[in-house]
């Protein structure tokens, strides 16, 4: 004979039913957020960090809104309240002067809206940094320089903002340094990262003493760097490191008048803003993120200390240039032209 359940025993199936049913995982879609996008100045290389930066927010399933200050700092501190104002989300700024930014920050942050510091850091603990790792990529370009002049006289060219470029080139010399097989030479500041003012400091160096290996901040002055080193009959005979990654600097490396770019793809740090940015924008938090090619650190600004996400750089040499043509950055023709004889692998 079949028993029928009394209601007591219904009532505790629905109770125990609706008790599973609570620790089941959700299935409702994460809201939608809006990241608010305060750009310094929007033009060449930064199109494209923008492009990835809002193609990854898309996939987030995130809106973008985004200013351009084209360069101006009041203006930028508009459009930080401006955004705000509107009730984004979540700030995302490039400063185009980081000090100057500070102000609209803290608003920002009073008004309980998380803020992302891109690229250039905001001395502000409340602004979670973004960018890549510049003490990682003096590093890189220190190692790679080292195997090929492992003694001998060393130049630094440092543009604007290298400090921890030039702490990562000097930490991966220390031991040959107080050896005494490397010595730095010179060293020059050089304003506004302009080719031609490294070409100058370069050619002063030159005629002072002979040099060994030039290690510098940024391509654009390794770019002028390898303009005087040729002007001396030295292209190719004295390794010259940068960092960017340009397509100018990876076709000296296939030309061999550059010894190595270390390249800081925009589209990578791009992603792992818009990573951030929605994280922040949904409570989470950012450091927690496993992103491929991203270390979760802090970093030190005088008597400031952020949060901060790392992206790391790549350092490219004529071994391996294939991996730019592999990504996508550049096609094998600007990456080999004018190489003839001696053509590293990518250009064969």
């Amino acid at each position: 004979m079949m028993l029928k359940p009394s209601w007591t025993t219904l009532r505790l199936a629905a109770l125990l039913t609706l008790l599973a049913n609570a620790f089941l995982p959700s299935t409702a879609q994460p809201s939608k957020v809006t990241v608010g996008v305060s750009w310094g100045h929007l033009e060449g290389e930064w199109k494209i960090h923008e492009d990835a930066l809002r193609a990854r927010l898309g996939s987030l399933g995130a809106q973008y809104a985004r200013t351009d200050a084209k360069g101006s700092s009041a203006r930028q501190l508009e459009d930080v309240d401006a955004l705000a104002a509107k009730g984004v989300d979540v700030l995302v700024v490039v400063p185009a002067n980081p000090e100057a930014l500070r102000p609209g920050v803290a608003r920002a942050q009073a008004a309980g809206i998380p803020v992302v510091a891109y690229d250039r850091p905001v001395p502000d603990p409340a602004a979670f940094y973004v960018g890549f790792d510049e003490l990682e990529a003096g590093r890189m370009q220190a190692r790679a320089v080292y195997a090929l002049r492992p003694r001998g006289r060393y130049a630094l060219l440092l543009g604007p903002g290298a400090e921890r470029v030039r702490q990562g080139l000097l930490e991966r010399l220390e031991a040959a340094l107080k050896a005494g097989d490397v010595r730095v030479v010179a060293e020059r500041a050089v304003a506004e990262r302009r080719p031609e003012a490294a070409r100058q400091a370069m050619a002063e160096i030159l005629a002072a003493q002979p040099l060994d290996a030039v290690l510098t901040s940024d391509d654009r002055l390794a770019a002028g760097a390898a303009v005087a080193l040729a002007a001396a009959g030295l292209a190719g005979k004295v390794p010259v490191g940068g960092v960017g990654g340009d397509a100018a600097a990876l076709n000296r490396v296939a030309l061999g008048t550059q010894a190595v770019s270390v390249w800081k793809d925009p589209r990578a740090l791009g992603r792992a803003a818009a990573e951030v940015a929605v994280r922040l924008a949904r409570g989470g938090a950012p450091a927690a993120l496993a992103l491929e090619g991203a270390k979760a650190g802090r970093l030190t600004l005088g008597p400031v200390t952020l949060e901060a996400l790392l992206v790391r750089p790549l350092p490219v040499t004529p071994a391996n240039l294939d991996a730019v043509l592999r990504a996508g950055w550049v096609s094998k023709a600007a990456l080999c032209q004018g190489v003839r004889a001696a053509a590293p692998p990518a250009c064969r």
